[in-house]
């Protein structure tokens, strides 16, 4: 079993799905670090997933400035504990709200001479390869450090707007062009680690993770949460 490795999710008003992802990933693979990146704005995490596990409060924007986007929040505070957080050779990078399969420990036990794993999503209005997806990856934080390779930047992550920035992170208009530098969370840093000839393992996430999508932030997903962990119990309950 990979020992040199941390689980690493962020938060977002969302305590029973970061919960459940935990005890999925700790059934079909076992315990490892965890690091939690509390983005909450309400539901802040609990005080038993606190005395648990590591939790880096940035609650209401106390360390990642607000950059009133989804996405370069989101990836501004990956990039935050990837470099500060992370003490483990790789990471294991997921939103929590997905559960894992049993799949998920052949795959770790994988990783020799890897540097990054995960499913690449290709941009067919661009024609190109468009972002390593950050539903679940694993990257070597090791290297990534050694070679000065940034998770975030704000100017290749949702900037099909004109890419001029305030001093607090606002686009200053909102024109949308075609730009080949348009990117999402993970688009900027898979650009990078394929310039740097990383050597990235290409996998369907869906052979490794259900993921229920968008839980935490987005008021039009209708399935119910509670019904989805019910149908999906035997990867997270013991």
């Amino acid at each position: 079993m990979l020992s040199d490795i941390t689980l690493f999710t962020c938060n977002f008003n969302n305590n029973l799905m970061t919960k459940c992802m935990i005890m999925s990933f700790f059934k079909q693979y076992g315990e490892v670090p965890v690091v939690i990146m509390d983005n909450s704005t309400i539901e802040y995490c609990s005080d038993n997933i606190k005395s648990m596990f590591t939790v880096i409060d940035n609650t209401n924007f106390k360390i990642i400035k607000n950059y009133n986007q989804i996405s370069r929040n989101h990836c501004a505070s990956i990039d935050y504990v990837l470099k500060n957080c992370i003490k483990t050779k790789y990471v294991i990078l997921c939103d929590n709200d997905v559960l894992f399969k049993p799949e998920i420990k052949t795959l770790l036990n994988e990783l020799d001479n890897i540097d990054a794993v995960g499913e690449i999503d290709y941009h067919k209005k661009l024609h190109k390869d468009w972002r390593l997806l950050p539903f679940f990856c694993i990257i070597n934080v090791e290297k990534m450090k050694k070679e000065n390779i940034n998770y975030f930047d704000q100017n290749r992550c949702m900037n099909q707007y004109d890419t001029c920035f305030d001093d607090n992170g606002n686009w200053k208009n909102n024109i949308i062009k075609d730009n080949l530098e348009y990117g999402d969370t993970g688009s900027s840093f898979l650009w990078d680690i394929q310039k740097a000839n990383w050597n990235i393992k290409k996998i369907d996430l869906h052979k490794y993770i259900n993921h229920y999508a968008m839980a935490s932030w987005n008021p039009e997903v209708k399935y119910n949460i509670v019904n989805w962990l019910d149908i999906n119990s035997n990867l997270w309950k013991n």
